[in-house]
């Protein structure tokens, strides 16, 4: 019981941002099978691109980078999940063209 109630407060706090809030929440892992699979450079990656770093928000208020310890998809790793749409099997380029095209759809 007492394991459950740990759980379900943490995710419970993981709900609860202070402002300012963005639109999309790339969630990234810091689990260590994603790292030997190369999430330590995709977080480097998105924080070049985003100019931000862990925990920071975007001055236009579009992105929050956040780092959880697994969503669960080990096997495509590296990947990350923006608001509820997983993308898996990332590499560099292909985080390129995702935050471009996210982006895109804002404008």
């Amino acid at each position: 019981l007492l394991r459950s109630l740990i759980i379900l407060f943490f995710f419970f706090f993981l709900m609860i941002r202070r402002p300012p809030r963005s639109t999309l929440f790339p969630y990234t892992t810091l689990f260590r099978s994603c790292a030997l699979r190369g999430s330590d450079g995709i977080i480097e990656h998105l924080e070049n691109k985003l100019n931000i770093k862990l925990g920071e928000t975007t001055e236009d208020n579009m992105f929050s980078l956040i780092a959880v310890e697994c969503l669960g998809s080990c096997a495509t790793a590296p990947m990350i999940q923006v608001n509820l749409d997983f993308h898996e099997n990332l590499n560099k380029e292909k985080l390129d063209l995702l935050i471009d095209e996210l982006k895109a759809k804002k404008d």
